[in-house]
């Protein structure tokens, strides 16, 4: 599967035709691979309109919602952010140049998600 075409995709369908328009914040979510946050044998459903499991029953938001959350906190480089249970949105708001930390409750979600957020310079922390 070519994820680059499907991100742009998803970018396009999901994300720019729901008033996304922070051109910032396509270039976050056009250069992290959401397919690195599902569990293994649910990348292929990474960049389509649903909820792909993590681990556990844990599930990535849809990407429109979370361009869409993301959009409306503001994010800015050099802010520092807390992301609870948001391992994508967290590794998008790095990749717009934010310290970020993300926390989980589940140590299986981060044998799927850490090296992803590791790759993002994202700190790590299960409580």
């Amino acid at each position: 599967m070519d994820f680059a075409a499907a991100r742009k995709v998803m970018l396009d369908s999901q994300v720019r035709v729901n008033d996304v328009t922070d051109r910032q914040l396509h270039a976050a979510i056009g250069a992290v691979q959401r397919e690195r946050f599902c569990a293994p044998d649910r990348a292929f459903s990474a960049y389509a309109d649903v909820e792909p499991e993590i681990a556990n029953g844990r599930r990535l938001m849809l990407p429109r919602d979370v361009a869409k959350l993301l959009q409306a906190a503001a994010p800015r480089a050099g802010e520092t952010a807390l992301a609870i249970a948001a391992p994508y949105a967290a590794a998008v708001l790095a990749r717009i140049g934010l310290k970020v930390t993300a926390q989980e409750s589940d140590a299986a979600v981060f044998e799927v998600i850490g090296a992803a957020l590791e790759a993002e310079g994202v700190q790590t922390v299960v409580a």
